[in-house]
């Protein structure tokens, strides 16, 4: 009765994590999110606030270099 050896799986197993990055990279495909408008404008926004982010840590005012007007005294 306690002879029966069972496999152990784990979520870390490599044919686990090959078809999950597999299938996240299917749903990200804008084609498939077209369909749907809600996930659509999700994906949008993300895209943007990753490059708002990327361009906070290489550009030193967090602005896109000439996408802010100078003024010197305050926002007039």
């Amino acid at each position: 009765m306690g002879d029966i050896k069972t496999k152990e799986t784990t979520i870390f197993a490599s044919n686990l994590l090959r078809q999950a990055l597999w299938d996240s990279l299917k749903k990200l495909n804008p084609l498939s999110i077209w369909r749907n408008p809600v996930m659509f404008l999700v994906e949008i926004g993300s895209i943007i606030t990753t490059v708002s982010f990327l361009a906070g840590l290489f550009f030193k005012s967090g602005e896109l270099p000439g996408s802010q007007e100078q003024y010197p005294y305050g926002s007039g």
